[in-house]
């Protein structure tokens, strides 16, 4: 049973076995005289905490034990010599190393299932990558005897994934027993540091019982000492490949055998004569005229490409000289220059004598043959090259990626969905007040710590894009450091789903926009504040009208009209023979007269004392009246279950938007007609001014100053949380909207 195995069982009797073997030794230690070494047995509940994990296990019981070593010696009843005070430290020093070994191999034990979790891990992403790739890719961890076969490298077996293991027999046992030894002995030789990268063409068996070739590349991976720690390297399917040259070779036994057995394109040299005797089709070989001349060896062997001449003449020699029948491919300039490529193959005729005086052979045009091995020698070399290309390519992507996460500064984070495992990318530890060297936590430690006002979301998002194909992952929440502040991110994210549309992956990056975010909020606060000063100057505003307009009514006019009374009095009282002053003094009065009701309509624009005793409504009926009769316009007001007792701030607000629209419409709109309308909604009152006129868009420069007006108009809606909003086409028209809210008032019957 291996220490992982124990430590996954129940610890409580193994605690329970300690503490009474403990005991034991104990009592042991008091009833038996000093001078045995019982303490020596105090060791075996120390190995006892062999099987239980942690540290503390073993740390805590070994404290335990050495005390009551000493406590046994401070109770027994016998005589305590320096002798064995000797002993009993000397037990407690090797009951100490005993512990601190037991220490040390669960320390180890823990950093390997550790390292084999980040290396299993490290493989899955790799996996990822070399999905897509073309060709089959294998990883071979030599030490280990693990190998990871890519989706493609089984494919081309005709394997599926749980019928393959990661052992490294899982590849040589599938190897053709006749290149077995070839592919193993080429393995060995590039582990010895003879070649500088693995390539071999060799058949292995697929899974219907048929062979398949491939061609394999492969490079070490060395460690400082030179041993060969991994390789790694491609497949590619060269089986249509392979069966194209079977194809070649079996046509050109079978063309041996009809020039063995025809007469066509034959030769007969004597060698001492050095005469050729050539049939007709052989001549057609060279591209000569058979009246042209009677061929020679010599002029035959001229005719022969510089570059093969001396291979055809060595071969010549062979069968003179061992008797031997020779075969070769060699080139001839024809007499119109071009270029053929040509097969002999010649045998030696004996005389009666033995000497070999005369060679015969026959000839085969090969050309085209030639032609096609060029070509699936230069489509061999292309692909080696695409495959040399996409091995770089994987490499200079994976760099790329390293240093785009880099450059971004965003934590990545893989969530295998199948193990309920994730890997989180340095930055992202870092983010969350991790280190890198610290354990990695749980997806449910991760969502764990996610403020709780924002799990809900986070996971509704999450679930949305685990069930729905194409749907991403994007979410802004809070997640609780490990200093215990809270870190607000951004995260992506986007789901794996396999061939059977579930979700197995999901792959993401997180963005820490705490300081967005605190800016947000401290724009929000001065928002607030700039928007509760401006309710504040618009009631102080309010108020200085109200003042205003009192004062004039009050006091102004009141002298304005003394003084037209006292004119009209004095005028009254003058002698009509002096017909110019009266006429004076009564213009005087009636000037002061209009000027009294001058200042009575400014006072009534400044703070309509109608608004105030007799409501919204009234208000806004009299001034729509007095704006139709001193303009000229067609001005109506519309109403419906508009409340009595509309709060003075919220009608004052409403009145005011009336006025500056009307005054808008005066100035800008060049309107014929304008329609008001004052209705009640569910929760609040609308305020709706529409005109017939030009639109803002046609206004001339100077009415678009008037743009103070309509921000003040939205400033006043927007500080009792209504809402304003101007509708304008050119040509058609203008609309402003409001609407105010209103809480517990009643609409009149």
């Amino acid at each position: 049973m291996t220490l992982r195995e124990t430590q996954a069982q129940p610890i409580g009797w193994l605690m329970t076995a300690t503490a009474s073997v403990a005991t034991a030794i104990f009592i042991l230690d008091l009833v038996i005289p000093l001078g045995i070494a019982v303490p020596m047995l105090y060791v075996l509940p120390i190995l006892l905490t062999r099987y239980m994990p942690g540290w503390w296990s073993t740390a805590f019981p070994t404290g335990g034990v050495v005390l009551l070593s000493w406590v046994g010696q401070a109770l027994s009843t016998g005589e305590v010599t320096p002798e064995i005070i000797g002993n009993r430290a000397m037990v407690s020093f090797l009951l100490l190393v005993v512990a601190g070994l037991l220490l040390k191999e669960k320390h180890l034990a823990q950093q390997h299932v550790k390292d084999q979790t980040e290396l299993r891990e490290r493989e899955e992403r790799y996996a990822l990558v070399v999905a897509g790739a073309g060709d089959a890719i294998w990883d071979w961890n030599v030490l280990e005897k693990r190998v990871f076969f890519s989706p493609r490298w089984k494919t081309l077996r005709g394997l599926a994934d749980d019928e393959v293991s990661d052992h490294e027999t899982e590849w040589s046992s599938r190897i053709h027993p006749d290149d077995r030894e070839r592919v193993m002995a080429a393995v060995r030789d590039h582990f010895a540091g003879r070649t500088v990268v693995f390539s071999e063409e060799y058949r292995v068996r697929h899974k219907n019982g048929r062979w398949t070739w491939i061609l394999d590349h492969g490079l070490a991976k060395r460690d400082s000492a030179g041993n060969v720690v991994r390789m790694a390297g491609s497949e590619t399917d060269i089986t249509e490949r392979k069966q194209t040259e079977e194809l070649l070779r079996e046509s050109e036994e079978r063309l041996l055998l009809a020039l063995d057995s025809a007469s066509m394109g034959t030769w007969d040299w004597d060698s001492e004569t050095d005469s050729l005797l050539w049939n007709s089709r052989q001549f057609e070989l060279f591209g000569i005229l058979t009246e042209e001349c009677q061929p020679t060896g010599t002029e035959a062997l001229s005719r022969i490409h510089s570059e093969d001449r001396a291979r055809v003449v060595a071969a010549v020699r062979k069968v003179m000289k061992e008797g031997a029948m020779v075969r070769d491919e060699f080139r001839v300039i024809r007499a119109d220059g071009s270029v053929r490529w040509l097969f002999g193959s010649g045998r030696p005729v004996q005389d009666e004598h033995g000497r070999c005086r005369h060679v015969v052979g026959v000839c085969l045009d090969i050309t085209e043959r030639r032609q096609d091995q060029e070509r699936m020698q230069s489509l061999n070399e292309i692909l080696e090259a695409r495959m040399r290309e996409r091995t770089a390519s994987l490499v200079e992507a994976n760099e790329r990626w390293d240093w785009v996460v880099r450059a971004t500064n965003d934590g990545v984070w893989d969530w295998d969905l199948v193990h309920d495992t994730a890997y989180f990318s340095p930055r992202w530890k870092s983010m969350h007040g991790f280190q890198e060297s610290d354990r990695t936590e749980s997806t449910k430690e991760w969502l764990a710590r996610i403020h709780p006002d924002d799990r809900s979301q986070v996971l509704t998002a999450l679930n949305r894009c685990h069930t729905e194909k194409g749907s991403q992952f994007h979410e802004e929440y809070r997640v609780l450091k490990k200093d215990g502040t809270y870190l607000w991110v951004l995260d992506r994210g986007i789901a794996v789903f396999n061939g059977e549309g579930r979700a197995v992956r999901m792959i993401g990056a997180e963005s820490d926009i705490t300081w967005r975010k605190e800016t947000e909020m401290l724009l929000r606060e001065r928002e607030a504040q700039l928007r509760d000063l401006g309710a504040k100057l618009l009631r102080a505003q309010e108020e200085e009208r109200r003042r205003i307009s009192r004062d004039l009514h009050d006091d102004v006019m009141q002298r304005l009209g003394a003084v037209a009374m006292e004119l009209y009095g004095l005028a009254s009282s003058m002698t009509s023979c002096d017909t110019v002053l009266v006429s004076q003094v009564k213009t005087c009065g009636k000037s002061v007269e209009q000027l009294t009701t001058d200042l009575q309509l400014m006072a009534h624009q400044l703070h309509p004392s109608v608004l105030e005793y007799v409501g919204l409504e009234a208000a806004m009926h009299e001034h729509i009246r007095e704006f139709s009769v001193r303009m000229g316009l067609s001005a109506e007001l519309v109403t419906r279950n508009v409340p009595k007792n509309i709060p003075l701030d919220h009608a004052t607000c409403l009145y005011r938007v009336l006025q500056e629209g009307l005054q808008n419409v005066q100035k800008h709109a060049n309107a014929t007609a304008v329609l008001v309308r004052l209705l009640r909604t569910g929760r609040g009152v609308g305020l709706c001014v529409h005109d017939d006129g030009c639109g803002i868009e046609q206004v001339e420069a100077s009415a678009r100053r008037s743009g103070l007006g309509l921000t003040s108009m939205g400033e006043r809606v927007r500080m009792l949380n209504g809402t304003f909003r101007i509708r304008t086409k050119p040509g058609d028209g203008t609309e402003l909207l409001a609407w105010v809210p209103l809480e517990n008032v009643k609409s009149k019957a």
